[in-house]
């Protein structure tokens, strides 16, 4: 990457830092967004372009998998021969 892009990429982030500072992270993509959608509504592409190049840019959010959880202090073989499930 060169400097000048390098440059950009600091300005945009100091952007979304400035934008979406005091949420909590699970709310920032969905409230760039909203802003996003806005500035395209009233024709202002700079903003539009630059909140748009950092949400392309960031990786799509990955599925937890979830672990089932015995809230047994027993184990299911435990349970299934004392109380016979």
């Amino acid at each position: 990457m060169s400097r000048i892009q390098e440059e950009e990429a600091q300005d945009v982030l100091l952007l979304v830092r400035e934008l979406t500072s005091g949420l909590r992270c699970r709310h920032k993509t969905a409230y760039l967004y909203g802003i996003w959608k806005k500035e395209l509504l009233e024709n202002n592409t700079t903003l539009a372009a630059a909140i748009y190049s950092y949400l392309s840019a960031e990786s799509p959010p990955e599925a937890t998998r979830r672990v089932p959880f015995n809230f047994n202090a027993l184990s299911n073989n435990q349970c299934i021969e004392r109380f016979r499930f």
